[in-house]
């Protein structure tokens, strides 16, 4: 290589090494000087986000709470539907027992009524044949308005419609009771979706808490990666510090060897001279 190579490759060489040497100090001096208010710039955002997940924590306090209130109304519900469901159940038998009164015992009852007063009533016509013969003599006596067997003859025609009406009282109690039957199923079933509800609720609640969990657990790192900042980036500075030291110490020994290619050349050019 001729002279005039081996001097732009020193020069070179020299010009690079001034100019790495003074970007290093210059990234040096920018590195202490940016410490401060990148420690500042980050505590500013570890505490946004802290007081954005503070905000988020009582955000999800008072939708526990409201859940609570919703969870303690449904299950209210769900009891109260549930105590009903159960009331109609015992109601059944007991329409049930009343239509097989009105249907059969009651009916039973009057048509037994009925042949009593028939028999009742042919004593009654002997009775008052004989209360009217005994008092052939004064017939004040005895003068009902009614006699006695045509009284009871009219109280038996009085019952004829009876067993018609318990007829029609039993086809509605039938009907009432087949409700009652329907509508104790629908209600179990509404109390079944209600429980339904209040589980799917329960499980929001576990959501919510796993949240809270979480968040708070974030809030602990802040907190502690807060606390520790300084000594973070102090670290973090003293690492570039040593790198850019360590690079410039490298461009010194690179300017170094620039100067001494140029002496080098120097000295070989006085020596050609002389």
């Amino acid at each position: 290589m001729n002279t005039i190579g081996r001097r732009i490759i020193s020069i070179t060489m020299v010009i690079l090494a001034v100019v790495s040497l003074i970007i290093t100090v210059y990234g040096i001096v920018q590195i202490w000087q940016w410490r401060e208010p990148v420690i500042e710039n980050i505590s500013d955002g570890l505490e946004l986000a802290s007081s954005t997940l503070q905000a988020t924590a009582d955000g999800l306090v008072v939708v526990g709470q409201s859940l609570d209130s919703v969870v303690n109304s449904i299950s209210g519900l769900e009891s109260t539907v549930a105590t009903l469901a159960k009331s109609i159940e015992d109601t059944a038998p007991l329409v049930s027992s009343l239509a097989i009164l009105t249907g059969e015992v009651l009916p039973d009852a009057v048509t037994s009524a009925q042949t009593s007063l028939e028999s009742a009533q042919d004593g009654a016509r002997i009775i008052d044949t004989v209360l009217k013969a005994l008092t052939i003599f004064n017939r004040s006596a005895y003068e009902p308005q009614v006699p006695l067997h045509e009284a009871l003859g009219e109280v038996s025609d009085g019952l004829n419609d009876i067993p018609e009406s318990l007829g029609t009282m039993e086809n509605s109690l039938t009907t009432t009771y087949d409700n009652l039957e329907v509508m104790q199923a629908e209600i179990s079933l509404i109390a079944e979706d209600i429980g339904a509800i209040n589980e799917g609720l329960e499980e929001g609640k576990k959501v919510i808490e796993q949240y809270q969990e979480l968040i708070a657990d974030m809030q602990t790192r802040i907190d502690r990666l807060q606390s520790r900042l300084p000594s973070l980036v102090n670290m973090l500075a003293w690492v570039l510090t040593f790198i850019l030291v360590w690079l410039g110490i490298t461009q010194i020994g690179l300017l170094g060897q620039g100067v001494a290619m140029f002496r080098t050349d120097d000295r070989k050019k006085e020596e050609n001279g002389t």
